[in-house]
């Protein structure tokens, strides 16, 4: 759990409207801005900006909130990370407490092997615009028809042929070669002392994390002599490989446009889609689709479409990514790279006449998981007797029950005992009993924001939007009598906004300011995002002498008033008195009405 301290000076120091900006194209609109929502296939701007309460909001999904949320939403980042990215570009010193997980690194360890890899970085790309050193990686780049726009885009660059000409630049430019190691860009000669580089020869690909800090490379061999025709860097501070897609930093807005990811085997085959107009592809690392990747990959978007070559190897590949993402809760679907054409990955595919058709004809032809498996398994009983043919089928039980069938939803179960009673021709009951004699992964929960978004309601209620014009206008909480506060308590009990109410109340009783960065350390992400919603929903709503009014001086302007002066009349309109008699509820009408008889704007004292 991250210091509060630390939250509200990170969010103190971070300006929402240059978060957005960076990821997102705004244009001014009055005292907000506006933009295209990245979060929903948005047409027309229906995302509001603003930095005077430091919030998002979209009006069409819903979602909303302040600078973290956005970076945790876009980026693709758990809050630590969110946290992490926001201090370092606002430059506030995170509270050391907890900042080294048992046998982690430190703050400044991470800090450092990044630092070390934006030189790298540097000096990768000033060999490949060398005439002479990185004649032999432009080629390569010639040959592959990368086009110079996607070589900017990747920062793709090269390592020269020596065996130290990293080594020998750091020492030049006063770099720490200690800080190399760290970043495992270089390593200790084993005699003779010094350092050597870990890539020579090579035409560099830098790996970024979802915040588009490089935290790895990967190399493509230059000679054939070469015996690895990849080598990626050994994980590092700040470089796990199973974790890590490559491409996600650029693909992220693709991805939510799509609504789906592709996911290929390499570098050139990443670049090659993103040239082509596939702006939502990423890569493994040389590793096998990871559960990390699929957690990665569902804050994004809800089904990935993982890429084989359909020869034997690329076959087995798929069958291991069903075990792996099986009981993943994400739609993974498989496409097979045919052989058709002499095409034997998408970079060549992609490049052929008519490629880029027959590239998305084999995406909308990818196949759910389960389908795949089962396709795969018809193939393995086809001729079997009918012994084999049922113990291949008990193994099959059995493998899907190692696998996390128990933890599956009833109707997904449903569908898988179906298509093996159709393969097999065994009644369900006894495919059932199989699978309950054995022990599996439990399922996955879902994410928070896949549970049910309250944020895409707008307030309906009157207890909503007067509390929002409370956030909106913090001094409006002195407008309100001890009976208006138990009339909103009770107006918004047993709704969404029953916790932002709570928060505001005890913001208040300890005499904090009531503000979205209070929020922050008060509500979970839901309740935040929907207290965004009430803000954004007061301020587009609020008469123009409100929003005149409103932060400026110390008395709350006639336009807050008359706001809260209608809202509380609208709750007494929409309660019901808990009474069968109809003279006690006309007699409670009357005594609630009479609290604004002399004045409409004006809020009754008891």
């Amino acid at each position: 759990m991250s210091d509060r301290g630390d939250i509200d000076r990170v969010l103190s120091a971070t300006d929402i409207v240059r978060v957005v900006r960076e990821r997102v194209e705004l244009r001014q609109k009055g005292r907000e801005w506006v933009g295209l929502c990245p979060f929903h296939d948005d047409r027309s701007p229906s995302m509001y900006v603003s930095p005077a309460k430091q919030i998002f909001k979209c009006f069409a999904c819903g979602s909303g909130g302040d600078a973290l949320t956005f970076v945790q939403k876009y980026d693709g980042v758990e809050f630590p990370q969110a946290l992490e990215h926001l201090a370092e570009v606002a430059g506030v010193e995170l509270t050391p407490r907890g900042q080294r997980a048992v046998g982690g690194p430190t703050r400044d360890e991470r800090a450092t092997a990044l630092a070390a890899n934006v030189f790298a970085q540097d000096y990768f790309r000033r060999v490949l615009t060398d005439p002479q050193v990185g004649r032999a990686a432009r080629e390569m780049i010639q040959r592959r028809g990368i086009s110079s726009e996607m070589v900017s885009a990747f920062g793709v660059g090269a390592s020269p042929a020596g065996w130290d000409g990293l080594v020998q630049a750091a020492l030049k430019a006063g770099q720490p070669i200690e800080a190399l190691a760290m970043a495992q860009l270089v390593r200790v000669r084993e005699q003779g002392g010094g350092h050597y580089d870990v890539f020579r020869n090579r035409l560099m690909f830098p790996i970024h994390d979802q915040g588009g800090r490089v935290i790895a490379f990967g190399g493509r061999r230059l000679s054939e002599d070469d015996p690895a025709k990849y080598l990626n860097s050994p994980e590092s501070v700040v470089f796990k490989k199973s974790s890590v897609l490559y491409g996600l930093w650029r693909a992220t807005t693709g991805i939510r446009q799509n609504g789906y990811c592709i996911v290929t085997e390499g570098y050139t085959d990443t670049i090659a889609c993103h040239q082509a107009g596939f702006s939502n592809t990423v890569a493994t690392l040389g590793t096998a689709f990871t559960p990390e990747h699929a957690t990665t990959l569902r804050r994004l978007c809800g089904r990935v479409v993982l890429l084989f070559d359909g020869d034997e190897a690329g076959l087995s590949a798929a069958d291991r990514a069903v075990g792996v993402l099986f009981a993943e809760p994400i739609d993974v679907r498989i496409a097979i790279l045919g052989l058709e054409g002499g095409a034997k990955d998408p970079d060549e595919l992609l490049k052929q006449d008519g490629g880029v058709d027959r590239f998305r004809q084999m995406l909308g032809q990818a196949q759910d998981l389960l389908t795949f498996r089962f396709n795969r398994l018809r193939e393995r009983l086809g001729g079997l007797g009918r012994s084999s043919l049922l113990t291949a089928i008990e193994d099959e039980v059995r493998w899907l029950g190692e696998h996390g069938l128990r933890g599956l939803e009833p109707a997904r179960q449903d569908q898988i005992f179906a298509q093996l009673g159709n393969l097999s021709g065994l009644e369900q009951y006894r495919l059932r009993a199989l699978a309950q004699g054995v022990g599996g992964r439990a399922r996955r929960a879902l994410p928070e924001e896949q549970q049910g978004n309250t944020a895409a309601l707008a307030p309906s209620t009157a207890g909503d939007r007067l509390v929002g014009v409370v956030l909106w206008e913090p001094r409006a909480l002195g407008l309100l009598s001890e009976d208006d506060a138990i009339l909103l308590r009770e107006a918004v009990a047993g709704g969404p906004s029953e916790p932002v109410a709570a928060a505001i109340d005890r913001l208040h009783a300890d005499g904090e300011e009531v503000t979205m960065r209070g929020m922050r350390g008060e509500l979970a992400e839901a309740d935040l995002a929907w207290a965004s919603t009430l803000v954004a929903w007061a301020s587009q709503n609020a008469p123009d002498s409100a929003a005149e009014g409103a932060g400026e001086g110390s008395e709350v302007g006639a336009g807050v008033r008359s706001m809260v002066a209608g809202l509380l009349r609208q709750i007494l309109g929409e309660r019901t008195v808990e009474t069968d008699d109809p003279l006690d509820r006309i007699r409670a009408r009357r005594e609630h009405l009479a609290r604004f008889r002399e004045d409409p704007g004006r809020i009754a004292r008891p």
